[in-house]
């Protein structure tokens, strides 16, 4: 199996009472050859069906019955030309700029404080373009009436929930294609694309693979 694309997310809890759970999108790339195949559209529609207590849930996509995150969310920066695939895909997400919010990481056993997402690196802070957001039901949705192809054993595109210590480690050639996307001589935002990785809390893998050919029958003399 091939990775075509990935997307790193964190679970974060927003401020208000009751606190909603978002999947915040820290990273998310599709190998240029795999673009308009949907694969994106697959990987932000797993983002919005991750539980609050885990992405290891995506094996069971089609139980509705499990309660799943609220809102996903992300931040658009600024100068950076290769983002337009991106932005289509947020646009057919039916993502839209928001005002600031509060929000705060929700991993167990570890809370961050409350603060604004768009202050959380005051070095790219100029950089930022806007806060976008959208309900998780509205993305999957959206996505789904878009055509994207359904997660299950009939796709020929698996999905995959791993570490991100795992994924910088079996994935360096995939990894030196987000650097590059991120490198300011390829219009970037000079962004640490590994830094981004790491510090997310796991890393979302499309893997396309094909069917073995039929095998040809044996022709003895």
């Amino acid at each position: 199996m091939a990775c075509v694309g990935m997307v790193a997310v964190t679970r974060m809890q927003t401020a208000s009472q009751p606190p909603e759970t978002v999947a915040f999108v820290e990273q998310i790339y599709v190998k240029p050859s795999d673009r308009r195949h949907r694969v994106g559209s697959d990987l932000l529609k797993a983002a919005a069906l991750c539980a609050p207590d885990g992405p290891e849930v995506l094996t069971k996509y089609h139980d509705n019955s499990r309660k799943r995150v609220d809102r996903v969310a992300l931040v658009v920066r600024r100068h950076a030309p290769q983002q337009m695939p991106a932005r289509e895909l947020y646009a057919h997400a039916g993502l839209k700029f928001k005002r600031r919010r509060r929000l705060r990481v929700a991993r167990t056993g570890e809370d961050a404080g409350i603060a604004p997402v768009l202050a959380r690196d005051a070095s790219t802070r100029d950089d930022v373009e806007g806060y976008m957001e959208q309900e998780a039901e509205v993305v999957r949705t959206r996505l789904h009436v878009r055509g994207t192809r359904r997660l299950g054993p009939r796709s020929n595109r698996k999905i995959e929930a791993v570490p991100p210590k795992e994924f910088l480690a079996t994935h360096r050639a995939f990894m030196q294609r987000i650097v590059g996307c991120h490198s300011p001589y390829n219009g970037g935002d000079g962004a640490d694309a590994r830094a981004i990785v790491k510090n997310a809390e796991f890393v979302l893998c499309a893997y396309e693979w094909s069917q073995l050919p039929m095998a040809l029958p044996y022709r003895g003399r």
